[in-house]
């Protein structure tokens, strides 16, 4: 996988298009030591491989920050099957991951996703959607919607431009009455808009897709770290 704006891009790829982007993040990353950090990267990048697969996508444009990631769909997808597809098999991984792990070591994320004009330049993404789904994804309700949903694995934040194009309709995997509308206001940032969160309820799951193969990484004793 090539990096944004490098050689190894084809020449289409690097043109602006419209696409998709996600960005996601460790909930309290910061109390694992080291090696259970390392530990819980390789479980993330798993987790979302998972929900990639799930959704039928393979080479994405990604970035990576230790606790976190970045990734940019490519153009022309449809979006009615891709959202949903990615958030229920976000949220079989997730399920499948934490039911071999302890309190401590289990694994919840935050989510985000935007939609906009993107792209590809010598250091990361142009657009104004690769800044909001970080405003969004760092965003004091989406933290507080995970804090209050103990027995949740995952919360998810999307803006509300992608809320009313596709998840208002109702399309299958992804009921709309199960998101909750707010606002995010960083006046620091100069970033105020409104949007929508899933607080990662399960039974939102869509039976039409086989369940994915468990995530119980070789070196994870049962119910250990």
């Amino acid at each position: 996988m090539c990096a944004p704006g490098s050689h190894g891009v084809a020449t289409e790829a690097r043109r602006p298009a419209v696409r998709l982007c996600l960005a996601a993040d460790i909930e309290r990353y910061s109390r694992f030591t080291n090696v259970e950090a390392a530990r819980a990267q390789a479980r993330f990048l798993e987790v979302l491989g998972q929900a990639q697969r799930h959704a039928g996508l393979t080479e994405l444009d990604a970035e990576h920050s230790g606790d976190g990631r970045f990734v940019v769909l490519p153009p022309g997808l449809d979006e009615s099957v891709v959202i949903p597809n990615l958030v229920v098999g976000l949220s079989i991984a997730l399920r499948h991951l934490n039911t071999d792990l302890n309190a401590h070591a289990r694994l919840r994320l935050r989510v985000a996703m935007d939609r906009g004009l993107l792209a590809p330049d010598v250091n990361g993404w142009v657009g104004n959607a690769a800044i909001t789904v970080h405003r969004l994804l760092d965003s004091a309700p989406l933290r507080t919607a995970l804090a209050e949903e103990p027995a949740v694995d995952f919360a998810l934040i999307v803006a509300d431009t992608l809320y009313r194009d596709v998840i208002a309709h109702g399309y299958p995997g992804l009921p709309p009455e199960l998101f909750q509308e707010t606002t995010i206001d960083i006046p620091a940032k100069h970033f105020a808009e409104q949007a929508w969160i899933y607080p990662g309820i399960h039974r939102a799951l869509s039976p039409s897709r086989a369940p994915l193969r468990p995530l119980v990484p070789d070196y994870v004793e049962e119910g250990s770290y």
